[in-house]
């Protein structure tokens, strides 16, 4: 596959930068017969309940195709911001995912050269019924895990090349021809190396080895537990271990763009942060609406610069969400990147006051006439809406709060009516329940 290769019927406002050659990426993978969607849905019952997405996914097409980092595109011209935050420029990355060599395994020793037993369906998590490996009871977790792609990689950019990771599920050891090319611990982060001076034109082997306790390690792992595997349901889920997220090589020159920060807390500005990878060329700014520019700046690799976007602005809400583009651009590297103009603040709003439950079922402030703190007892065959209908009547009435006589303990239910919805904090009871107007 050739992908330096753009259409011309997308480029737009700004020219290419750099001319990166061509670069052909070919994987050898599991003959897609390997693969086979396990049931979606518990595996103690028989419920087979996947998503219309899922029953459309295949290894005879890549899973999850999107440009894995909108917010900040390399590529060799400025297209379309939209397009390119969703494509991405085909001719710096290539989309690693689809089926790839993979094993349980006992051992941390790299198995170099060795096809490997099983395959699974990148980047669909092991636990997943789209991995094609997911344990069908508790007792069969997997902890440890080998991953496998033999590929081919030719190039004449005369740049570099990154990998990419955007989420391995716990703690990874990468290597590439035979060389640890690193690791990283952490389930919930992207990482990445640049393996230039590890690649050859062709055979090149990368093994990744995962190993992921779950819930048995003292690691974050939020809500997932082994034993929901056997017993689905409450609040707790199956484990994610494995590769969760696109892995992707990635083409940039010998000074690149590595990494870009965006401070938008102005309704009229916003500061932008770009960091080379290695020294070079001094970076600039450039705001675009519409493919129009209307702002530029320029700054030092780590410096931070302000940008004034010009009068009317557009302020992004989410009846009307609008993004102005940034072009980002240091010697012969060029990034896209986007941002919206909205703040927010947190407000004082009404301090509730302190002081006892009343008997569980409500708490003081708020009350008005003419049923006040004790609140009012109803006739007997009075419902909530009656209560509902009390705070409509009465004027400064923001909410009300019902109790049943089961729950009040009255000879009937008791109204209160309150002045504000945040006064009204309440501890929930049978029969109780609390409503604005």
């Amino acid at each position: 596959m050739m992908f330096a290769i753009v259409a011309g019927a997308l480029l737009a406002a700004v020219s290419a930068s750099f001319p990166r050659g061509d670069v052909s990426i070919v994987t050898r993978r599991p003959a897609a017969s390997t693969w086979k969607r396990t049931q979606c849905g518990s595996p103690s019952g028989t419920a087979e309940i996947p998503s219309k997405w899922a029953s459309e996914v295949s290894p005879a097409s890549t899973p999850l195709v999107a440009y894995p980092r909108p917010q900040m595109v390399r590529g060799s011209g400025w297209l379309d911001g939209p397009s390119m935050r969703d494509i991405g420029d085909p001719s710096t990355w290539t989309n690693l995912n689809g089926l790839w060599e993979w094993q349980k395994t006992t051992s941390a020793t790299p198995p170099f050269g060795q096809t490997l037993a099983g395959s699974i369906l990148v980047p669909f998590p092991v636990e997943s019924c789209l991995s094609g490996v997911a344990p069908q009871k508790s007792a069969d977790i997997v902890k440890t895990m080998w991953y496998r792609l033999p590929f081919n990689h030719n190039s004449s950019t005369g740049g570099r090349t990154l990998l990419h990771f955007g989420g391995v599920d716990w703690q990874t050891t990468v290597y590439l021809n035979k060389q640890n090319i690193g690791g990283h611990t952490g389930g919930y982060d992207g990482f990445s190396f640049d393996i230039t001076d590890q690649l050859q034109a062709t055979d090149n082997e990368l093994l990744v080895y995962v190993y992921d306790p779950s819930d048995s390690g003292a690691q974050p792992n939020g809500k997932q537990r082994v034993n929901a595997i056997d017993h689905p349901g409450g609040d707790t889920y199956t484990p994610s271990s494995g590769i969760w997220q696109t892995v992707w090589l990635e083409s940039v020159p010998q000074s690149y763009i590595e990494t870009l920060k965006i401070d938008q807390a102005s309704l009229a500005t916003v500061t932008v942060t770009a960091g080379l990878a290695v020294p070079g060329p001094r970076i600039s700014f450039e705001v675009l609406d519409g493919g129009k520019t209307i702002a530029t700046g320029s700054g030092n690799s780590g410096e931070a610069v302000t940008l004034n976007v010009p009068a009317p602005a557009k302020l992004w809400s989410p009846d009307s969400p609008h993004l102005y583009d940034l072009v980002v651009t240091s010697g012969e590297d060029k990034v896209l990147s986007y941002f919206g103009l909205r703040t927010f603040v947190l407000g004082k709003g009404q301090e509730v006051p302190e002081g006892p439950y009343m008997k569980g079922y409500d708490r003081g402030g708020g009350d008005m006439a003419p049923c006040g703190a004790p609140g009012c007892i109803m006739n007997k065959t009075a419902a909530s809406s009656d209560c509902k209908t009390k705070c409509k009547d009465t004027k400064g009435c923001a909410a009300y709060v019902y109790a049943d006589a089961n729950c009040s303990g009255k000879s009937g239910p008791i109204c209160w009516l309150k002045n504000s919805f945040i006064s009204s904090v309440w501890v929930a009871s049978h029969g109780t329940h609390i409503s604005r107007l």
